[in-house]
């Protein structure tokens, strides 16, 4: 069982009808470009990867990223047609380790920054979900199949339940929902299954740069208050409603503007988004403070106000130059659902408070 075991590992888990990439999986990296680096602050390298995956290609990712001093957050595209399962799940912690953001994609010559269409399928969909965030556009490909292999010994049951069993324990490490093994497990070996976007996104393959906003009711000296916070792609974003002890509700807002902050803290115009339209609220603003980089927000609510954002299914808080300007800062998305379901509980506690 062993010796089956150890050569099923290494054994390759493309889709049997897919022409096997003679190239192991290469790696190219590039540093960012001038003009994001210095007018949008964004710091993070490009990484390219392409190829079939082999059992040491997490080792030279990780090798790639010592010497170039790759930092966290930056984005790496996937091209590939499989390989190795052991090697991508390896590869897709690796990822994971360093904080990188998965796309799926590959190298365009006429811009290094801008990917030409790809795809991802079998191991190498494995090696995908390492990344914190995970991006698919709809030109791009992701597929699943189920795993096989070809050589054949009298413990292939167990085997199978071994491997599975730890190919379900990695996507539920990487915050996958496990009815994505069973999807793949639908399809023969020889078939490549490509799920729906909203599929995916249901079972968070792709967030497009967002984790999951986390609500929950929490308390300070003198106040309590119903937060939500949500990591993305651009920073961490918190929507709070605060409730101070003998005082009315107001709204507490953070985003991350990063280097343009002290430019951020001169917008005028203030925006609540509710379900993506905008209500300003300028004459609603309290205080305005920049905490490394982090614009902090103070607003005053009114019943109507607060019943609005009580009914609304998105949230989020702006700033912009001018109301005819094409981009703001701050959020626009924040899921809701999970911050109305306790809506109501903390308005109660909180009137008895006063």
């Amino acid at each position: 069982m062993v010796r089956a075991l150890f050569a099923f590992l290494f054994l390759f888990a493309a889709p049997a009808f897919a022409l096997c990439q003679t190239n192991l999986m290469q790696f190219v990296a590039f540093p960012p470009d001038t003009f994001a680096e210095k007018i949008l602050g964004h710091h993070g390298w490009t990484i390219y990867v392409a190829g079939e995956i082999d059992a040491d290609a997490s080792k030279r990712l990780a090798a790639l990223v010592a010497e170039k001093r790759i930092p966290l957050g930056s984005s790496l595209y996937l091209h590939s047609s499989g390989g190795s399962l052991v090697g991508g799940m390896a590869l897709g912690r690796v990822i994971r380790e360093n904080r990188l953001q998965t796309y799926i994609g590959q190298f365009n010559p006429a811009s290094r920054f801008r990917s030409n269409p790809g795809y991802c399928y079998s191991a190498c969909a494995l090696a995908f979900r390492g990344g914190e965030k995970h991006f698919l556009y709809q030109s791009s490909l992701y597929g699943v199949h189920r795993f096989f292999w070809k050589q054949h010994s009298d413990n292939d049951a167990d085997v199978a339940q071994i491997i599975s069993s730890a190919v379900v324990e990695y996507i539920r490490s990487m915050d996958v929902d496990t009815k994505l093994f069973a999807l793949a497990s639908q399809g023969s070996s020889s078939e490549i299954i490509t799920p729906s976007l909203e599929t995916l996104l249901a079972l968070n393959v792709i967030n497009n740069g967002r984790k999951p906003v986390k609500w929950t009711i929490e308390s300070i000296t003198g106040a309590m208050y119903l937060k939500g916070e949500q990591e993305t792609a651009n920073g961490i974003n918190k929507f709070m409603l605060v409730c101070p002890a003998g005082g009315a509700m107001g709204l507490y807002a953070i985003f991350d503007a990063g280097q343009n902050a002290e430019e951020v803290m001169t917008f005028p115009v203030n925006w609540l988004f509710l379900n993506g339209k905008k209500v300003r609220i300028d004459n609603r603003l309290v205080q305005k403070e920049n905490h490394n980089g982090m614009i902090n927000l103070v607003y005053r609510l009114d019943p109507s106000l607060l019943a609005a954002i009580a009914q609304a299914k998105r949230v989020g808080v702006g700033l912009q130059v001018t109301t005819e300007t094409a981009i703001f800062n701050g959020f626009d998305d924040m899921p809701f659902e999970g911050g109305a379901v306790k809506l109501s509980g903390f308005q109660q506690v909180c009137h008895r408070s006063r």
